[in-house]
C-alpha cells in the first residue's frame, strides 16, 4: 500500500517536472521501410520524423534499427532518455480475433491456451512465434497477435545498441486507429494490404483486401489523418503507424509482444552490467570483511563508555564509604568518651559527702587525668584521709603550704590537694 502511494506521488511529481518528463519515440517496422517519430513529453505534437529503407532481411534488421535511432535528435537537458514503442507491420505479425475458445475464467487463462495451441489459431511456419496476451475489446471479443520472434529479438537488440529503453512491440494495425479520423480505412505494408475498422479508436476488425482498389477508395488525403500527423504534409500517411506508437506511450499497449520472456537468451551481457555486478560483489565482500571489526569496535566503545560511567559511580561510592568510616569512627570515639566520662556534679557530691564536718570546698578543678581541690577544714590531715577513701579519686596529696584562716570565731586550715582519676573514669564537665 505504501509503495503504491509513493509510486503515485512520484508519477505526479514527474509530470510537473519538465526536465524529468520522458519524450517518446514511435518506431514503425515494415516490410520495406523503417520510420520513427519523436513526440514531446506530455504532448501529442510531432518534434521530428525520420525514415529509412529496409532490406527485408531479418539478419540486418538490428543494425538498421540501431542506425535509424542513432539519427534521432535527443535533448541533453532531459533527465530521462526517450522511450520507444515499436509498431510491427502486418507483414511481420498476424493480428486476429480469436474464436472457438473454451469458456475460461480470466484473460490469463485465455492467453495460456492460445500460447499452448499457437498453430491452431495462427499460421506458423519454421520461424518461431512470440504470442501476445489476449486482449478483450469493448464488445468482449478476444484478440491476440503472433509476432515473428527473430523480428522482436532484432528490435530489442537494436534499441539496446542505441541505449534507448523499449516499452513494447505492438501490431501496427492496433495503433493505426489513433492516427486516422475515419473509423474504416485501408493500410498496406509491402505486398500485404488490410482493411481495418475501428470503434472509438479501438480495433474492431482486420481483413485482407485488394490493395489497388481499396487504396484508391481510401484516397489517402490529409483529412483522413489526425491534425498533429497531417502537419507532415504529403508523407504524413506513411508515418501513421509510427505516430500511433508514439502517442501510445504511457497507456497499456494492448497486444504487445512478451519482450522479457522471449528475449534472445544468447544475447551478450552489456559490459556495464558486468562491471556493476563485479563492483557490487567486491563491495559486498569488503563490507563482509570490515563489518566484524567495525561491529567489535562499536561494541568496545559502548563497553568503555559503560565502564567509565560505572567507574565514576564506583569512585563516588568509595569516597562516600571513606567518609562514612571516618564519621563512624568519630561517632564511636565520642560515644566511648561520653560513656567513660564522669559527671563533675557526681564527683563534687562524693567529695562533699566524704569531707569532715565544718569543711567547705573553695575550688574544684579537673582535667582528663586528675584535678585540684582547695578545702577549708578544721584539720587538713582529715581531708587527705577522707579523699583517699573515695573510689572516684586516686593518690590524693597535699600540694603547697597549709595555712590557717579565721572564719568568724573559728580557725580553719586552708589546704590544696592534688588527686588523680581512675582510668575508667573521666570527669564530664
Amino acid at each position: 500500500m505504501i509503495s503504491r502511494r509513493l509510486s503515485s506521488i512520484f508519477r505526479d511529481v514527474s509530470r510537473r517536472m519538465f526536465f524529468w518528463r520522458r519524450d517518446t519515440i514511435g518506431l514503425a517496422v515494415g516490410a520495406d521501410r523503417l520510420l520513427a517519430i519523436g513526440v514531446d513529453a506530455g504532448k501529442e505534437t510531432i518534434a521530428w520524423a525520420l525514415e529509412a529503407p529496409a532490406t527485408g532481411d531479418i539478419a540486418s534488421l538490428r543494425a538498421q534499427v540501431h542506425a535509424l535511432l542513432e539519427k534521432a535528435p535527443r535533448k541533453r537537458w532531459r533527465a530521462r532518455r526517450p522511450a520507444i514503442v515499436a509498431a510491427v507491420g502486418p507483414t511481420l505479425v498476424q493480428t486476429k480475433r480469436i474464436g472457438r475458445l473454451p469458456p475460461l475464467p480470466s484473460v490469463e487463462a485465455m492467453s495460456d491456451v492460445v500460447r499452448a495451441s499457437t498453430s491452431r489459431f495462427f499460421i506458423v511456419g519454421e520461424t518461431p512465434a512470440a504470442v501476445s496476451d489476449v486482449h478483450l475489446s469493448q464488445s468482449g471479443d478476444p484478440w491476440a497477435a503472433a509476432f515473428e520472434r527473430p523480428v522482436i529479438d532484432a528490435i530489442i537488440a537494436g534499441c539496446r545498441d542505441a541505449r534507448l529503453p523499449l516499452g513494447g512491440c505492438v501490431p501496427e494495425v492496433s495503433l493505426l486507429p489513433r492516427s486516422f479520423n475515419p473509423s474504416s480505412f485501408v493500410w498496406s505494408d509491402g505486398s500485404v494490404c488490410v482493411a481495418i475498422s475501428a470503434v472509438q479508436g479501438e480495433l474492431d476488425s482486420v481483413r485482407p483486401c485488394q490493395s489497388a482498389l481499396e487504396l484508391q477508395r481510401s484516397g489517402g488525403q490529409h483529412a483522413d489523418l489526425v491534425e498533429p500527423l497531417a502537419t507532415l504534409g504529403e508523407d504524413a500517411r506513411r508515418f501513421a503507424g509510427a505516430y500511433g506508437a508514439a502517442i501510445a506511450r504511457g497507456r497499456f499497449p494492448a497486444l504487445a509482444a512478451p519482450l522479457r520472456k522471449h528475449a534472445n537468451p544468447g544475447a551478450p551481457i552489456p559490459v556495464w552490467r558486468t562491471a556493476v555486478a563485479i563492483a557490487a560483489c567486491i563491495l559486498a565482500l569488503g563490507i563482509a570483511a570490515v563489518a566484524p571489526a567495525v561491529t567489535a569496535r562499536k561494541q568496545s566503545q559502548r563497553a568503555e563508555t559503560a565502564l567509565a560511567a560505572i567507574d565514576a559511580q564506583r569512585t563516588t561510592a568509595v569516597d562516600a564509604t571513606i567518609n562514612l568510616r571516618q564519621v563512624t569512627a568519630a561517632l564511636d570515639s565520642a560515644a566511648r568518651a561520653a560513656s567513660e566520662r564522669q559527671s563533675i556534679l557526681a564527683l563534687l557530691a562524693s567529695v562533699t559527702a566524704g569531707l569532715p564536718d565544718s569543711s567547705a570546698i573553695v575550688t574544684l578543678r579537673t582535667d582528663s587525668t586528675g584535678g585540684t581541690i582547695v578545702v577549708l577544714s578544721p584539720r587538713a590531715a582529715m581531708v587527705v584521709k577522707t579523699l583517699d577513701g573515695l573510689e572516684e579519686m586516686t593518690a590524693p596529696q597535699i600540694v603547697g603550704p597549709v595555712t590557717r584562716e579565721t572564719n568568724g570565731n573559728r580557725e580553719l586550715d586552708r589546704v590544696t590537694v592534688r588527686f588523680g582519676l581512675p582510668r575508667s573514669v573521666v570527669v564530664r564537665r
